[in-house]
């Protein structure tokens, strides 16, 4: 048994349990390396990087775990990529997210809550992880551009990616350029109902 790797596991996911999503995305750091520009050093454990925690939950697919509500449980088409999306959400978060529809230009739902997590999953078409995405919603000033949302892409290691040696996790300026046209619908884009199966 190799309880080193198995102890933070059940930490995580007693705080999932507990609904206290604060234990699992701490405040952003106060050096500001939400920039997207964290640099690669330490990204292989976490250390160094903006959300350290958000960053070893989504390596371990804690979303996958009673803390989360995965939306759609047969994979759609993106009609971004064409990869095939699985997306979870936050417990908190899931009345907000689903009121969101891709189709509708804006959302009357509730706002979506400071703390709240969605996981976007993109695999191949024969069900080969390619990668993970994700969006928190942070405190007020955060990255008011998009709702002050935070941005991450892993690659399916569990590693941050990074473009042009910018690592795409903070306030990643590729995401936001998507975002920002759905201000209406709270920056985000949702599932069409026609998806959630």
């Amino acid at each position: 048994m190799h309880l080193p790797r198995i102890f933070p596991l059940l930490v995580l996911g007693a705080s999932l349990l507990s609904g206290c999503l604060d234990s699992v995305v701490p405040s952003h750091d106060a050096a500001g390396t939400g920039s997207g520009s964290g640099g690669s050093g330490g990204a292989a454990d976490g250390a160094g990087i903006e959300e350290p925690a958000l960053f070893s939950m989504l390596g371990a697919a804690g979303y996958k775990a009673s803390g989360f509500t995965q939306i759609n449980t047969t994979p759609y088409i993106s009609s971004l990529d064409a990869t095939h999306i699985r997306m979870f959400v936050s417990n908190d978060a899931v009345d907000a997210y689903k009121a969101v529809n891709p189709d509708a230009a804006a959302t009357t739902g509730p706002a979506f809550p400071v703390g709240g997590i969605i996981v976007r999953e993109a695999s191949d078409a024969n069900g080969n992880l390619m990668a993970i995405t994700t969006m928190v919603k942070r405190e007020a000033g955060y990255f008011p551009e998009v709702g002050d949302f935070f941005f991450g892409v892993l690659d399916p290691k569990g590693q941050p990616v990074s473009e042009a040696g910018v690592l795409e996790w903070g306030k990643v300026q590729m995401c936001a350029g998507c975002h920002e046209p759905r201000q209406a619908a709270g920056f985000l884009f949702g599932v069409a109902p026609a998806n959630r199966h």
